[in-house]
């Protein structure tokens, strides 16, 4: 039996998963990544309580948010190994390039 209480949580969960789109959709990492943090908080809440079939796209979206978090916390890191991977093959690339032009003189 559906009572009362059961409709106003159902409320209060889309109100919230709604505020949580538009903060991911944020152009600000920080903004998004607080956003995400919280999800995953209020994801943890509500899984208890979720059926099966829920509890299932819950686990899912939490191991998602895990991820989002994680290349939000690394991503100085892989900033910083691009440009140096970037800048190695820019270089290996213009010695080759030079070579192949001496080659041709």
């Amino acid at each position: 039996m559906i009572t009362l209480n059961d409709i106003i949580n159902v409320s209060i969960v889309r109100e919230k998963y709604e505020f949580y789109e538009n903060q991911i959709k944020h152009k600000d990492v920080s903004t998004i990544y607080s956003a995400i943090k919280d999800l995953v908080s209020f994801i943890k809440e509500i899984k208890g309580y979720a059926s099966e079939e829920l509890a299932i796209i819950l686990k899912e979206q939490e191991r998602i948010a895990k991820r989002i978090i994680t290349v939000i916390r690394f991503r100085y890191i892989i900033i910083f190994l691009y440009k140096r991977i970037i800048e190695k093959l820019i270089n290996s690339l213009e010695i080759l390039m030079t070579k192949f032009l001496s080659k041709l003189s």
